[in-house]
């Protein structure tokens, strides 16, 4: 049950990113809750510690990154969420898969900017508009919107899982 919620809120929240380049506080609350009030109705205390626990591993595994100014706050605050859902383990496992993810999308979009785009931008002009609407690098901002890393990286989990 608690992974239909999770594939909800990390689409809700990529689509959002995509778009506004924001997480909203409400979307990534309404996770937090739903995954405490879950676990503690299946499970009682003992699925509400669980779900704490997987909340603080969420948000210390982005700490560091969004200190540095390398990540925004929502998504912090998604992983948060991702981790009251979760569990501990789980939210391990969506931060490693996220990593790669993200890492992968970076070089992608670094190779099309630099490499592909001033070659094919005559040609694909549409395509290339639509990369800079996507990319706010060329908006001036630190970097892609991650929630769709988070996103990709909490379906592959929950697909290996």
């Amino acid at each position: 049950m608690w992974q239909q919620i999770v594939v909800g809120l990390v689409l809700l929240a990529a689509a959002w990113d995509i778009r506004c380049h924001k997480i909203p506080n409400g979307l990534t609350l309404a996770g937090v809750l739903c995954g405490l009030i879950f676990h503690y109705y299946c499970a009682g205390w003992g699925g509400l510690l669980f779900s704490l626990q997987g909340a603080v591993a969420g948000l210390l595994f982005l700490l560091a990154l969004f200190s540095w100014g390398d990540i925004g706050g929502g998504d912090v605050k998604l992983l948060v969420a991702i981790g009251a859902l979760g569990g501990t383990s789980f939210v391990a496992a969506v931060a490693l898969a996220m990593g790669v993810v993200g890492g992968l999308l970076a070089l992608i979009l670094m190779f099309w900017q630099t490499s592909l785009a001033p070659i094919l931008g005559g040609l694909l002009r549409d395509g290339y508009r639509l990369f800079q609407w996507f990319n706010p690098l060329t908006k001036g901002e630190a970097s892609f919107p991650f929630g769709i890393a988070i996103a990709l990286g909490t379906c592959i989990t929950l697909f290996v899982w």
